[in-house]
This record gives C-alpha cells, sequence and structure tokens, in this order.
C-alpha cells in the first residue's frame, strides 16, 4: 500500500516541479485501531486508515501551503494547477529564504512495534475496567496508530519512515463524585502497564474523603505529570523563533539568559526512544536531532527551520514546520531529583495539583496565564494530606512560575493530552508561590 501512495505523491511532484522554485510533497498515511469505553463499558471499537498529502511550494517568494483533497491522479494534477495560478495574485513574503537543499544526514530510528501494527494490546482496556468495577466509574480510550512518513522535495530529499505510537487515558470517578485521571503515551506496547495506570489512577481518590474550604493565595504546589505538562509544552513552544516573531513568546530576546530555576531543564529529543512523536527527518527533510532548549535554567536554543535560519545568520534545528518550527518530544529533568514520596514529607504547606485543563493565556509577551486545576486537588500540611479542595484557579506567570521552581521528582512519565499536545516526559515538578484563587 505505502508504494501506491508513493507512486500518487511523485505525480503530485512532478506536476508541480517545473512550475515552481521550493517543492515539498509530504505524504503521511495513519493506520488507527482504537477502544473507547465510559462507565466500565467498552462502547466502541475503531478501525480506520487515513491519508494525508500536502504540498508546500514557492515561487518569485509567493509561498503556499495547502492539503491536496482528492486521491485521483486527474483531480490532484487540476488541483495543483489551480494552486500554481492562485500563488500569482499573492503578494511577496519577503522574509522568505527558501528550503533546505543536499547534504541530509539522518540518525536511524527504529521505533515500530509489529504488535501495534498489528492491532494488539486492545485487551488492556478489559483488563484496566475490571480495577474500576464495584469501586466506581472508569471511562477512556486506548489508541494504538501505524504512522507511514513520504517526504520529497525540490533540495534533494526522497525519505520515508514507520512509526508506531500508543495513547491510553483513565478516567476514574469514585461513587462519592471524587476523581483522577492519567493519560500515557509511547512507541512501544511493552512500555504500557494498563493495570498500573489504573491502579494509580483509582488509589488518588483513596487519599482523602474529606473536603476543605479553601483560601486564595500563594502555595508552593506540587504538579504531577499531566498537570506540568502543559506548562512546559507551553514553554517550549514559545521557543519557536515563529511564535517570538508573532508577538506569542516571552522569551524574545532572552537567548543564554536565566529563564528558569537551575533545577530544571528541558530537552527536545526527537529521537527519543518510545517517544510517542520521534521522528528522524522533519518537514523539509532535515535529519532531526537532540537538543536542550532549557539547560539549568539557561535558554540555550531558540528552533528554526531553513528559511528563518537564513533570515537570523544561523543554522536550521531540524524543527520544520514549514511555517511554525515546533518541538517534538519534550523531556524535563532535575539537578537534583527527589522521589515523590519524599518531596511530600517536606512540603510544610501546599497543595498537589493532579490534573488541569483550559490553560489559557491572557497575555502572550508576558507569559500571563490561567488554569483550572481538576479532579484530586489535596492540600497538604506538614507532609500529610489534610483534604481535598474543589473549585480553584491558578492565575500565574509561566515565566515567573519556572524560576520558582524548586524541586524536580525522580520517577517519569510519558503524558499528553488535549490540554497538552505535545508529549512530555516528566516527573513530579514543585513551585513555590503559585498564585491559587477561588472560583466559587
Amino acid at each position: 500500500m505505502e508504494q501506491v501512495d508513493k507512486k500518487f505523491a511523485k505525480i503530485v511532484f512532478k506536476t508541480l516541479e517545473t512550475e515552481v522554485s521550493d517543492l515539498i510533497v509530504s505524504l503521511t498515511k495513519e493506520k488507527r485501531r482504537g477502544v473507547k469505553f465510559f462507565n466500565n463499558k467498552i462502547t466502541k471499537v475503531d478501525y480506520s486508515t487515513n491519508l494525508s498529502l500536502e504540498v508546500f511550494f514557492a515561487k518569485d517568494k509567493k509561498v503556499i501551503f495547502s492539503q491536496i483533497p482528492t486521491q485521483s491522479v486527474e483531480e490532484a494534477k487540476r488541483f495543483c494547477k489551480k494552486l500554481v495560478e492562485i500563488s500569482k495574485i499573492l503578494p511577496q513574503k519577503e522574509d522568505y529564504y527558501g528550503i533546505a537543499e543536499n547534504g541530509f544526514e539522518y540518525k536511524k530510528l527504529s521505533n515500530f512495534d509489529k504488535s501495534i501494527d498489528e492491532g494488539e494490546g486492545l485487551e488492556k482496556v478489559e483488563d484496566a475496567i475490571d480495577l474500576a468495577r464495584d469501586k466506581g466509574r472508569a471511562s477512556g480510550i486506548l489508541s494504538l496508530k501505524t504512522m507511514y512518513s513520504y517526504l520529497i522535495s525540490s533540495g534533494g530529499t526522497e525519505i520515508d519512515e514507520k512509526s508506531t505510537k500508543y495513547y491510553f487515558s483513565f478516567r476514574f470517578i469514585k461513587k462519592d463524585y471524587f476523581s483522577a485521571h492519567k493519560a500515557v503515551c509511547g512507541a512501544f506496547l511493552r512500555y504500557l502497564d494498563a493495570e498500573k495506570v489504573a491502579n494509580e489512577t483509582i488509589e488518588l481518590t483513596n487519599l482523602t474523603n474529606k473536603i476543605l474550604k479553601f483560601k486564595s493565595g500563594e502555595y508552593f504546589a506540587l504538579f504531577e505529570p499531566l498537570s506540568f505538562s502543559s506548562f512546559v509544552s507551553n514553554f517550549a513552544s514559545a521557543a519557536s523563533i515563529f511564535d517570538i516573531e508573532a508577538g506569542f513568546s516571552f522569551l524574545g530576546g532572552k537567548l543564554n539568559q536565566m529563564v528558569a530555576s537551575k533545577e530544571i531543564s528541558v530537552i527536545d529529543d526527537p529521537l527519543l526512544k518510545n517517544g510517542y512523536n520521534s521522528r528522524s527527518f522533519d518537514d523539509e527533510g532535515v535529519g532531526t536531532k537532540k537538543k536542550y532548549i532549557i539547560k539549568n535554567g539557561i535558554l540555550k536554543t531558540f528552533l528554526f527551520n531553513t528559511s528563518y535560519a537564513k533570515k537570523y545568520k544561523t543554522k536550521t534545528t531540524g524543527n520544520a514546520g514549514l511555517t511554525e518550527p515546533a518541538p517534538y518530544n519534550l523531556v524535563v529533568n532535575g539537578e537534583n531529583e527527589k522521589k515523590k514520596d519524599k518531596i511530600i514529607e517536606e512540603i510544610k504547606e501546599g497543595i498537589w495539583v493532579t490534573n488541569n485543563w483550559y490553560t489559557r493565556f491572557n497575555n502572550y509577551t508576558a507569559g500571563d496565564f490561567s488554569t483550572l486545576p481538576r479532579d484530586m486537588i489535596f492540600y497538604i500540611k506538614n507532609g500529610e494530606i489534610k483534604g481535598a479542595l474543589k473549585q480553584v484557579r491558578i492565575s500565574d506567570n509561566l515565566p515567573r512560575m519556572f524560576l520558582n521552581i524548586k524541586l524536580v521528582g525522580k520517577e517519569k512519565e510519558q503524558v499528553r493530552w488535549w490540554d497538552s499536545p505535545l508529549p512530555v516526559v516528566s516527573p513530579v515538578v514543585g513551585i513555590d508561590k503559585v498564585h491559587f484563587t477561588s472560583v466559587e
């Protein structure tokens, strides 16, 4: 099947290559198997295959990026000719400097799991649900994907790659309405212990049965990997030169400056073994590489594609996104990592946030944002859980929070979900003086 799809991509490439100066044709085929469950019952089993063919081209600094909306060869040719005609009436993009050309080197990436490709592992859902029966209600999804990517460009690239990935979301609501959520991901099914995820989620709801009254103020906050992931993905995305130019970043002008606590480092690792978004080439066909975004609190790099790199007289970081450079897999490391139990024992007064959603910025360049903690939110006093909190909001400044990071845990999970679409390998993270308010 891949060979048939590749032939179609090459036909599109041949149709456009004599008409334009810079050309990239990118094909992605996704084979998906999934199970959804609700209230301890499997409600849907899904099998699907999706094909996406995208083209990027430029001529006389007029740039177009579009998806081919058909798999018919003749219709695709007609669509390509329309794109060329449309490009003639577009304004020039004066700061466009071309795509990558020749000399590409790739590190071998083997993130392909035959068991995922063959749809094994769906029974893991039943094992997880069984742990929730008679205790409460479990809902979620297990998604298994095989990804085939092929790219051909006028810069001399022709490369393809096959990979797999899984995503498992497990949400549990106790009969007395205490709830918890975990959402883990990876590339190899052997790393998914669905029963362990379910047990840990259920156990969170058993740590207290008391709801406390909440007083707004600044607290030491301990964030679980799922809750911290939305913060670190927003922080790392702000290192994209696109976001900086567009006024969506608080990191402009801060390269090689201290932007976070020395306790934390953040790595973008597109070659991560078992990484959910791992890939050996970017959207220009440039070989990807591991890089520090933050190292011991210092901002080490912005993220570039070739055009932006030429504009700023530097080199691409292998993070294209043709229009917006972006990270792949984020890995959080600590300078003095501690076990989570030890961190909790040392908290004199604080709030333990297990999950949050609706993270929204009201000032991108300053980094001012708000988010809503949800599910189990614990109040800790002298190392002990005193009860749970409800109806809480965090309204703070992301750069200030990163400078106030005090503790980074040792045990790590690879997590993602819709409030944090970038996969993040993270431990728990402790941050001082986080501003909490009541939303009642």
